[in-house]
């Protein structure tokens, strides 16, 4: 019965981790695409640089870099599209 449990741990513990990976991938070319998008309005080579650099993680397999890199270029853009519209 143990290692029954074992087992269905594991299986359950792998299927967590592997899911969230997968949710991931997925997440990155949306994010991706915000950021070209705000990219039309929103002049920031900085931003433009990082938005490129998480595509090219996302196509690496590295999911989480890149969604924390594509998600640190969306606030740069952000915050840059805020100060533009209070000049307006």
């Amino acid at each position: 019965m143990k290692n029954g449990a074992s087992a269905l741990s594991l299986a359950f513990i792998l299927t967590l981790v592997l899911g969230v990976g997968s949710t991931w991938a997925f997440e990155c070319p949306k994010l991706y695409a915000q950021c070209q998008e705000l990219l039309k309005t929103v002049e920031n080579e900085v931003a433009a640089r990082m938005c490129e650099e998480g595509m090219r993680l996302h196509k690496a397999g590295d999911h989480d870099a890149s969604v924390d890199k594509l998600e640190a270029a969306l606030d740069i853009l952000k915050e840059e599209q805020m100060k533009q519209e209070k000049l307006y």
